[in-house]
């Protein structure tokens, strides 16, 4: 990946390297850990002594999608605060989540800004909206459970920039990463 693409906190090379050189997978991870880490952040935000153990199981999940991606300042601060709500100790939890959660919010933005301006690096042609037979085909593939299929159609609706219907594709590429398939199938019988 080039200097310009660039995050504190995460390395880049490490990644690149985990996939074979396979810019496109590193990318793909990088927007799944977008997607899922925003929702874990939203639940680590809740906190009491009561919640320890559900806040342990969801930095946990911070920790080794972190890791994953080679963002080990922010997979070892979920670790301490893991460790931390097994073992009970609300007070390390609680004087350090906020600063966690606001470190990790602005490694997931600086993700998410550098894969929004690889996007737009790339002028996509115009259309009025969505194309009906490949939400038909995108609706099939989820009800088959073809995350392949829907991974296809979803780089193929992703291709152009449309005039209405864009807030239902930015939602259908964060579901069919969470491969969410019977959200989608109902969202599209709907519309």
């Amino acid at each position: 990946m080039s200097n310009k693409e660039e995050i504190a906190g995460l390395d880049m090379d490490k990644l690149l390297h985990r996939f074979g050189g396979n810019r496109e997978a590193a990318l793909k991870i990088l927007r799944s850990f977008v997607v899922n880490t925003k929702q874990l952040i939203e639940a680590a935000k809740t906190l009491s002594k009561e919640s320890l153990n559900d806040y342990a199981v969801t930095v946990h999940g911070i920790k080794g999608s972190s890791w994953g991606i080679f963002a080990e300042a922010t997979g070892n601060q979920a670790g301490n605060l893991e460790k931390a709500a097994k073992e009970g100790n609300f007070e390390y939890v609680s004087a350090n989540n906020s600063l966690f959660l606001e470190a990790t919010w602005k490694l997931v933005r600086d993700i998410e800004d550098m894969l929004d301006g690889m996007k737009t690096e790339k002028a996509k042609p115009k259309k009025d909206k969505p194309d009906d037979a490949l939400l038909s085909k995108l609706r099939a593939a989820c009800e088959a459970y073809d995350s392949d299929e829907a991974d296809a159609l979803m780089a193929e609706l992703e291709g152009f920039e449309y005039e209405s219907g864009a807030e239902l594709v930015a939602w259908l590429s964060d579901n069919v990463e969470l491969m969410n398939f019977m959200e989608i199938v109902e969202k599209l019988a709907d519309s």
